[in-house]
C-alpha cells in the first residue's frame, strides 16, 4: 500500500500471492505475514440547505499469507486469506434519501491457494483459486405513511418502518500471473483475475406495519412481513501490467490495471521506505448513482516503510484518499419520493500493518 498498489512486477515478499503469484519463486524460505488495515472514512452530502453525513465507524481490514519455497527447487507454495472487495456505508436513518438506503454492509473474505514454477533464470509463471464467502446486508426506511394511503387509508403520521435485507453464499475464481526478469535492475509482471460469480440467499425482512399496510386482506397481514430472496454479485475480472527497476537501494514501479466493472536474511535492522500514487476514475453511470456505493474518481498519496531484523519484518503504511465531489442529478429515489441529488464529499484514510515473519 506504501508504493500504492504498484507491486505486480515487484512482489518479493508474501503478499505476492495477492499481487503476482509467479513472484514466489523469488521469496526463499518458509514465510508468513499476518496484517490488518483500518479504514477512516469521511463522507458529506449536501443539496442546498439539505446536509447529511455518514455514520462515524472504522471497518479493519485484515489479511493473512504464507508462502514456501523448497531450497533448490523451481516450485513454490503459497495461501492467502484477504477482502479485495468490501463495503460498509451507513447513512442516518431519519437522512434525505433513508428510503433509498439506511446501510450497506458487504463482508467479503478470499481464500487463495496458489502454485508458482520457475521456468527458467528469467521467467516465472504462477495462478490459483479463489474461494470467496459473502455476508450482505442492506437496510432502508420503509414509508409506513405512504403505504397506507397507496392501499387506500389516510395519512396517520406512522412512524417509518423499516427493511432489511440480508444473505450469504459464495463462489469461484482464479487468477494466473507472468514474472519476467532479463536482468537485475528490470522486471515485468503480468496478472489477470477471473470474474467471480458469488450467489447470495437470503431473507428480507420489513416492519413497522400499521392500519392499512398490517390489514390481513389488503396489506401484509401484520406489523412485519418476511421472504426469501436471491441474487448474484459479480466481482469484476481485472488484468495487471507492472514495470519496476532496481538500482541499489531505489526501486521504481509503474502498474495500470484495467478492470471489466479493477527474500534476503539480514542480522542488522533494515528500514525502508515507500512512496506511491494512484488515480482511479469512477465506474459508477451518474444515472443508477446511489448513497449506497458512493462512487467517484480519486487521487491517493501512499507513504510506508519496514522494519526488520533478522527474521521479523513489520511493514508499516499509510493512505489519505481524495475523491473528487460527485455533483449528482438522477432519477435514483423519485418511486419512493426522495432525492439523492446534490453534492456528496469523501476522502478515506488507511493505516496499515502487517508482521512477518520467515523460518
Amino acid at each position: 500500500m506504501g508504493m500504492g498498489n504498484a507491486f505486480v512486477a515487484v512482489a518479493d515478499d508474501p503478499s505476492a500471492v495477492f499481487f503476482n503469484p509467479a513472484g514466489l519463486t523469488n521469496v526463499d524460505g518458509t514465510n508468513f505475514s499476518i496484517g490488518f488495515a483500518p479504514h477512516i472514512p469521511s463522507l458529506e452530502y449536501e443539496n442546498g440547505p439539505v446536509k447529511s453525513k455518514v455514520a462515524n465507524y472504522t471497518p479493519v481490514v485484515p489479511n493473512l499469507y504464507v508462502t514456501t519455497r523448497l531450497a533448490d527447487s523451481p516450485w513454490a507454495f503459497g495461501f492467502g486469506v484477504y477482502t479485495h472487495f468490501g463495503l460498509k456505508v451507513v447513512w442516518p436513518f431519519d437522512g434525505p434519501f433513508n428510503y433509498v438506503t439506511t446501510e450497506s454492509d458487504l463482508i467479503l473474505p478470499h481464500f487463495n491457494p496458489t502454485v508458482s514454477y520457475k521456468v527458467n533464470d528469467k521467467l516465472s509463471v504462477g495462478g490459483g483459486l479463489v474461494y470467496a464467502m459473502a455476508s450482505a446486508e442492506l437496510k432502508s426506511a420503509l414509508p409506513i405513511d405512504g403505504i397506507n394511503i397507496a392501499l387506500g387509508g389516510a395519512a396517520t403520521g406512522a412512524a417509518d418502518g423499516e427493511q432489511i435485507m440480508d444473505g450469504d453464499g459464495d463462489g469461484f475464481g482464479a487468477t494466473a500471473s507472468v514474472m519476467y526478469r532479463p536482468n537485475e535492475n528490470h522486471s515485468v509482471g503480468l496478472t489477470w483475475r477471473s470474474d467471480l460469480k458469488v450467489d447470495i440467499k437470503g431473507d428480507v425482512l420489513a416492519k413497522g406495519f400499521v392500519n392499512e399496510s398490517a390489514s390481513p386482506i389488503i396489506g401484509f397481514g401484520g406489523p412485519s412481513y418476511s421472504t426469501k430472496i436471491e441474487t448474484a454479485v459479480t466481482l469484476p475480472p481485472s488484468v495487471i501490467l507492472g514495470y519496476a527497476y532496481r538500482k541499489g537501494k531505489l526501486t521504481w514501479a509503474l502498474d495500470g490495471e484495467w478492470m471489466g466493472f479493477s527474500s534476503y536474511r539480514s542480522t542488522e535492522v533494515d528500514l525502508q521506505t515507500r512512496m506511491g500514487y494512484t488515480y482511479y476514475p469512477n465506474m459508477s453511470p451518474e444515472a443508477n448513482w446511489d448513497p449506497s456505493v458512493p462512487d467517484s474518481s480519486s487521487n491517493g498519496l501512499h507513504i510506508g516503510g519496514t522494519w526488520a531484523r533478522k527474521s521479523f519484518s513489520l511493514d508499516l503504511s499509510y493512505s489519505y484518499l481524495n475523491f473528487k465531489k460527485a455533483r449528482i442529478n438522477n432519477t435514483v429515489g423519485n418511486s419512493v419520493g426522495v432525492t439523492v441529488n446534490g453534492t456528496y464529499d469523501v476522502t478515506v484514510q488507511i493505516i496499515s500493518m502487517n508482521l512477518n515473519y520467515r523460518i
